[in-house]
């Protein structure tokens, strides 16, 4: 598993991000480091030390560190992956958990646009929400990052007395408790079961091909070259948004009203818009007037995520109970709007 997930090089190691050249100054450090250190490496092999541009993206990386919330959500996400028959592997690291999806390896033009839009479609189809480390399932600063540095499998995690394993789980392992798991991570000697074939970790057959994502980086000007909404901003006033909100699902309109702009929230809030007819720049210009500024810009100046959605003709509007599974309360009223999407 570690050659699987590790084994290209050249890539960088830990911290200081120190350049190795090969599979044997890789496995060097790693024996001459493990348990002194936290070791970690890049994700991505890279042609050159700093070179992340030049990365090779053959994996999609998710970061979830809520401890015991973190294995339910990994429990939620290998359910629906595994559904897809997406191949993927989970990794205990010591506190949380690594998920990683296999891509087919590809050096793309726009690698970190297209690195966010898959964590985003994974992160979407898997019911995972994204934002701080402390309050969403997935860590927002691990999104679109091609230079990032994980915890690298079958060393220890310092952090913790005793030191802990970080290591792959097979499938009874994903379905037991998170204390039994560190049990078996505090272990003095590699686990038994961290030394089975790879076959035993990695879980589905399909690896995703990241080209359909390769796509420029959208930039705020550009957005509003794209979608001109200056005429709607022209004919409607202020006190007339709420026409176009009231025929939305309620619990959206509380979002809006809220002005709850988390990834997830604005996921769903543009979803529904789509759904229920909505042209894109109305869409655009309910957003701009509900959300903080700096999501706004976010959203479609970093992400591009109104256009996206919009241009993504196979997302449709979760189920109720999925949507309710991430958190979300639903009246009577949603559940019965929701539905009607699939009549």
């Amino acid at each position: 598993m570690l050659k699987t997930l590790f084994g290209e090089m050249p890539r960088e190691f830990g911290r200081k991000r120190v350049f190795v050249a090969s599979w044997e100054e890789f496995t060097d450090k790693m024996r001459k480091y493990n348990g002194l250190i936290h070791c970690y490496a890049t994700i991505y092999a890279i042609p050159k030390a700093r070179q992340y541009s030049g990365a090779i993206i053959d994996k999609i990386y998710l970061d979830l560190d809520q401890e015991e919330k973190a294995l339910e959500s990994v429990q939620k996400a290998h359910k629906i992956l595994e559904m897809h028959n997406i191949m993927h592997t989970i990794l205990f690291t010591g506190t949380g958990y690594n998920l990683y999806i296999f891509a087919e390896p590809r050096l793309l033009q726009n690698p970190k646009q297209a690195l966010r839009q898959a964590q985003n479609y994974i992160a979407s189809i898997c019911g995972l929400s994204i934002g701080k480390p402390d309050e969403a399932d997935v860590d927002e600063h691990v999104i679109g990052d091609i230079a990032r540095i994980a915890r690298i499998p079958f060393t220890r995690n310092i952090k913790h007395d005793p030191a802990r394993w970080c290591f792959p789980l097979v499938e009874n392992m994903i379905w037991g408790t998170h204390q039994e798991i560190i049990d078996v991570a505090e272990y003095d000697k590699v686990p038994s079961c961290c030394i089975l074939p790879d076959k035993e970790y990695i879980f589905g057959e399909r690896k995703l091909d990241l080209s359909a994502y390769d796509s420029e980086p959208m930039v705020v000007d550009e957005m509003f070259e794209e979608v001109d909404i200056t005429h709607l901003e022209k004919k409607y006033g202020k006190d007339e948004y709420t026409q176009f909100v009231k025929p939305i699902f309620p619990f959206i309109q509380e979002l809006l009203y809220n002005t709850r702009c988390g990834y997830h929230d604005r996921y769903f809030t543009i979803l529904c818009m789509k759904e229920l007819g909505y042209p894109m720049e109305l869409t655009t210009l309910i957003c701009q007037h509900y959300w903080t500024p700096q999501k706004f810009k976010h959203c479609i100046g970093e992400e591009g995520q109104i256009q996206y959605l919009y241009r993504r003709k196979d997302l449709f509007f979760p189920k109720p109970q999925t949507v309710r599974d991430m958190g979300y309360k639903l009246s009577k009223r949603d559940i019965e709007m929701i539905n009607k999407l699939y009549k």
